[in-house]
């Protein structure tokens, strides 16, 4: 058993020719290209490109250092935010004042890009003797003097020349300036950075000085409005008395909290007599009184009840008297009864009426202690009134008395503060670190920063180098020559049954490609052809196939030897196989058979000659071939004639599997023909040679036939170096050559 060559390539359902199937991928005018085959290919091509692209580079950075260098002087400058406080760390030791340095950079960089500071500089001597500023000489004024354009300068040195770019995590930042020559560039460096120095202290002293000016005029202010509050508070406690105020408030507040008291003793006494009244009344109402202990007694005690109660002790005594001497039921002890209930009787009315009275008297007695606490309360309540009004009155003194001496203090505490910061600024002034901006690093001597050799080398060859590929990628998209089975995937449509190598592709190298099959049974082609074999008989076995013709799209594709060997390989695998040439404008199966051509299709087709006749049986193998016959006088309108059409028939009767040899399909009409007769087509296209327009061509000329289209043959493909199909073949002499060191 031997590796698999080529890649396995998945199939499609067969179908008639015309019958739509789901297509794999639609064609395009621009080629789908594999990037790494394509590298592979022109792989010297691109690295002479790189090569050439090297060599323009370093032309491109000499020409550019001859005509237009640039030199570079670079200086760093730290930055602080401005000290405020006289005895605070610097601010390298303060993480919070660095959450604010790259605002306060971005500001001094805007500053140094000003032009008071350009105007500053280039007034300076030492640009004015640089070869960079006296390319701005206008010409000589009236008197002599050189004129330049100073607007021109001071845009280019903004624009071009100067850079300022801060330093990440750092305080710092640097500025670079560059021209054509290295002094000018460290000249001009130096005199911007002095003139922004510059400009940086004399903003400072001037906001200084302003600040101390404006607090100064504050502090005398507040001097004067501090001295006239004195006065007014010491006219004030004169005019008011301040010290009878305060006694007359003490004497205010001790009778104010005096009536307080007596109103709150009064509510709650008016509180108890209401709920008293309200109690009388709702008994009387209901008729219902009941007298204390005390008012039973006094009532008792009255001279009309207790003359009743004396004249009723009496006639008791007396019944009782009689009732022992006489009995209870004797008359006269009757009538001591009933004149002693007509007494009871009596002495209750009486008190019924008194109780009556009392309840009365009560009411009014209620009634008038509430009028009492009423007209008391109102009292109480004008003189909490008064004495209010004039503890407000005297407070309303104290109040502005206090506002007097608080407004005084406030300017006391205001002008202290003044002075305070005055102090502080004075301090400020004086530390070594209070300058916002120092000179970290000088200017340093112009350095070549333009042409830099490694990028503009590297820039110019990759471009270069980006130019060839792209043309290299564009012409390969644009070519339609089928190279591998990856052009043909592309179309819809169509199955690839199987590549075969080139020749030059064979490490055998055999050369020689007509019955390789049957030289080289375990050669490499011979495999090839195994694989289109299978994928073939798989088809035809499951559609019910027998007689399939192989044409292709123009000459010289290698339809009959493809077909020869795709005999010789499906003979091996058991089948009886006829070869037809049908052939008939340039027949060559008979050559390839060696076997004579002079009779054969065309002699069975005009009835000169019967099948059995015409037909060769080669030696050794179950082919047999049937050649065309003399074909000079030969139409390929035979092939549609109803003869025709039987000796398929028969053929198909006798044979497993018959292969007809159809000639080219886009230069000629006979495999139209033929495919209305037998059951399958195959096409055989020629890698580097054939184009998938040819393929669609052939396609469109072949629809609607009887035949169906099991797809297509890649002849003579050519593996790139590395690339797949080279390290497949390889691969398969490899494992070839081992297997038969085994066996030995």
């Amino acid at each position: 058993m031997t590796t698999n060559p080529i890649p396995t390539t998945t199939m499609i359902s067969s179908a008639p020719m015309g019958e739509s199937t789901q297509p794999r991928a639609s064609s395009t005018r621009l080629r789908q290209v594999d990037p790494l085959r394509v590298l592979r290919v022109y792989a010297r091509l691109l690295i002479v490109c790189a090569v050439v692209g090297c060599a323009l580079g370093f032309g491109v950075w000499f020409g550019l250092k001859q005509t237009q260098p640039g030199y570079t002087s670079q200086a760093k400058l730290s930055v602080s935010p401005p000290v405020t406080k006289p005895f605070s760390m610097a601010m390298q030791d303060i993480d919070a004042n660095r959450l604010d340095a790259n605002i306060f950079i971005n500001n001094e960089i805007q500053r140094l890009m000003s032009e008071n500071v350009m105007h500053d500089a280039l007034d300076q001597e030492m640009v004015r003797n640089t070869g960079w500023f006296k390319q701005f000489y206008m010409g000589p004024d009236a008197k002599g003097k050189p004129i330049y354009d100073i607007a021109a300068a001071q845009e280019e040195l903004q624009t071009k020349v100067l850079e300022a770019t801060p330093i990440r995590g750092t305080t710092i930042f640097s500025i670079a300036a560059t021209t054509n020559s290295a002094e000018d560039a460290q000249r001009v460096l130096e005199a911007v950075t002095e003139a922004y120095l510059r400009s940086v202290q004399a903003s400072t002293n001037n906001k200084d000085e302003a600040l101390r000016r404006v607090m100064i005029q504050e502090r005398d202010r507040l001097e004067e409005e501090s001295r006239n509050l004195s006065a007014s508070i010491v006219r004030f406690a004169r005019e008011k008395d301040l010290v009878g105020v305060q006694e007359r408030n003490d004497v205010v507040t001790v009778r104010f909290e005096a009536l307080s008291r007596q109103k709150v003793a009064l509510e709650v006494a008016q509180l108890g007599a209401s709920e008293n009244y309200r109690s009388l009344l709702a008994k009387r109402e209901a008729n219902h009184f009941e007298p204390t202990p005390d008012e039973m007694m006094q009532i008792e005690n009255h001279p009309e009840v207790s003359a009743f109660t004396s004249r009723i002790n009496v006639l008791r005594e007396q019944r009782d008297a009689s009732a022992r001497q006489y009995g209870p039921e004797y008359p006269a002890v009757k009538t001591l009864d009933h004149r002693i209930a007509a007494s009871e009787a009596e002495r209750d009315r009486v008190m019924q009426r008194k109780l009556q009275d009392l309840q009365g008297y009560k009411m009014e007695q209620a009634a008038s202690t509430v009028e009492s606490i009423r007209s008391q309360m109102v009292s109480i309540e004008k003189e909490l009134e008064q004495a209010s009004n004039q503890m407000a009155s005297l407070a309303e003194v104290t109040q502005d008395y206090k506002q007097l001496q608080d407004q005084s203090a406030l300017a006391s505490d205001r002008i202290a503060r003044i002075n305070e910061q005055l102090d502080d600024m004075r301090v400020v002034r004086n530390r070594p670190d209070s300058a916002v901006v120092r000179m970290m690093a000088s200017p340093t001597p112009g350095q070549l920063s333009f042409p830099q050799f490694v990028s503009t080398v590297g820039i110019v060859s990759l471009m270069f180098l980006g130019v060839a590929a792209g043309l290299v990628f564009f012409k390969e998209m644009l070519d339609q020559r089928i190279k591998s089975p990856a052009d043909l995937m592309m179309m819809s449509h169509i199955d690839v049954l199987g590549v075969l190598p080139d020749t030059s592709e064979d490490p055998a190298g055999q050369r020689v490609v007509e019955g390789i099959v049957q030289k080289q049974p375990s050669g490499l082609m011979a495999e090839s052809y195994r694989q289109i074999r299978t994928g073939l008989l798989r088809r035809m076995d499951r559609d019910g196939h027998k007689t399939l013709a192989l044409t292709g799209p123009q000459a010289g594709t290698g339809v009959s030897c493809a077909l020869q060997n795709l005999a010789t390989s499906l003979a091996f695998n058991g089948r009886n196989v006829l070869i037809v040439d049908a052939n008939f404008r340039r027949p060559s199966q008979h050559k390839l058979a060696q076997i004579a051509n002079d009779r054969g299709l065309v002699d069975v087709l005009r009835s000169d000659a019967t099948l059995d006749q015409v037909i060769h049986k080669l030696d050794g193998l179950s082919v047999s071939v049937l050649p065309t016959g003399n074909v000079n006088a030969a139409a390929p309108e035979l092939i549609e004639t109803e003869t025709f059409r039987h000796i398929v028939e028969e053929l198909r009767a006798r044979y497993d599997i018959v292969l007809f040899d159809a000639p080219p399909a886009l230069i000629t009409s006979d495999a139209q023909m033929l495919a209305r007769t037998v059951d399958a087509f195959a096409l055989v296209s020629r890698a580097e040679t054939d184009t998938r327009g040819m393929i669609q061509r052939m396609m469109r000329q072949l629809d609607g036939q009887r035949a169906s289209l099991l797809g297509v043959i890649l002849n003579g493909v050519r593996g790139t170096h590395g690339g797949y199909f080279r390290r497949s073949y390889q691969d398969f002499y490899s494992y070839h050559q081992e297997t038969q060191k085994a066996k030995a």
